[in-house]
């Protein structure tokens, strides 16, 4: 059993915290590491850290989905037993809430590597994988999205590369935030796609590229539509309903909401009552 590890560092400061994570891999693997620009020190502290580990320039396209499937692209998956897949999401603001949870700070970030938090959980994941046969990917359970209605227009390409795969097309979950451990031969359908560089615009704020957040659809959709699951194994099935039952209902009774453009909504009982617009002025409603 090897595992491939995957790294797109962007923003190149979280190395450090990246470096903790995959320092609780106990089990044998094969270190990939992307950067959009050369960077002489840090690619000096990864091979100090792991001197088999494979830095890699990649064309700034597609923020960590590119990098990724090109990573795929250059190896034999067949060497792997599981992937592990990883990158540098940087802090969210105050209020910032994701499938009805509170992501703010590094709050989406830490729930998105919790299978790395330390070797113990790591382990258990391992342990998971073996005892479920039918289980393909493992994540925190408040990034499992199960009815995406955000994004249509990713949700329906992802659907139809998914039609032209030879998969079933319906409603299928994925991970809010591309970071997740899975079953490596499950992603040979991504290589049949003989996905290039050409196909992703520029990564930058804002893009009406869609074809990246489509990917982040299709990676959780190809697992259930093989067969296969998607689940948090670190956290209890008890502790997960009452979790979703409380943000639940403090999402109804009072909401402070910041949205991908940065406004913030406040809601009273799905009411809204305070919006801050974009250009900096507020509104009481």
């Amino acid at each position: 059993m090897r595992i491939l590890v995957h790294v797109h560092l962007y923003y190149v400061d979280m190395w450090p915290e990246l470096k903790s994570a995959i320092s609780h891999i106990t089990a044998p693997y094969d270190l990939f590491v992307t950067v959009a620009e050369r960077n002489a020190d840090i690619e000096k502290d990864i091979l100090a850290f792991n001197p088999e580990a494979r830095v890699i320039t990649v064309e700034n396209k597609g923020f960590d989905v590119w990098p990724f499937i090109s990573v795929l692209n250059s190896v034999n998956l067949n060497d792997y037993s599981h992937i592990i897949k990883l990158h540098t999401k940087r802090d969210m603001p105050a209020g910032t809430i994701r499938n009805g949870f509170d992501v703010s700070g590094g709050k989406w970030r830490w729930y998105l590597f919790a299978f790395l938090k330390s070797k113990r959980t790591f382990e258990k994941c391992l342990k998971a994988f073996d005892a479920n046969k039918t289980l393909g990917m493992i994540t925190d359970y408040r990034l499992i999205i199960t009815n995406d209605r955000k994004n249509q227009d990713a949700s329906q390409k992802a659907q139809a590369m998914l039609s032209n795969l030879g998969l079933k097309v319906q409603d299928h979950p994925y991970v809010m935030g591309t970071m997740f451990f899975a079953r490596t031969d499950l992603f040979s359908k991504i290589k049949e796609m003989n996905i290039t560089a050409e196909l992703f615009a520029k990564s930058e704020h804002g893009t009406a590229d869609v074809l990246p957040f489509a990917f982040e659809r299709l990676f959780g959709y190809i697992i259930a539509a093989q067969g296969y699951g998607i689940k948090d194994v670190l956290i209890s099935p008890t502790k997960q309903f009452y979790g979703k039952t409380i943000a639940r209902l403090q999402n109804f009774f009072w909401r402070k909401k910041v949205t991908s453009s940065g406004k913030t909504i406040v809601k009273f009982c799905k009411i809204p009552v305070f919006v801050s617009k974009n250009n900096g002025e507020q509104n009481a409603l």
